[in-house]
């Protein structure tokens, strides 16, 4: 599972992966979580850099609505 941290850094940032202590952590547009094709752009996104939202569920994004 991964930490979700909302950030609201303009129109062009959906989502950002890093790690903090070898645990992954991911940035997220605020849109991600109201918006369905910002949220399957961040899944996508997040898939190419090694994180299947389907499997971590660690915040909304993960969990199908």
């Amino acid at each position: 599972m991964s930490t979700a941290i909302a950030l609201d850094l303009g129109p062009a940032f959906y989502c950002h992966r890093a790690q903090i202590n070898g645990e992954p952590v991911c940035a997220l547009t605020p849109r991600a979580f109201d918006e369905p094709a910002v949220r399957q752009l961040v899944q996508n996104a997040l898939r190419q850099q090694g994180i299947d939202c389907r499997e971590c569920r660690g915040c909304p994004v993960g969990t199908e609505r």
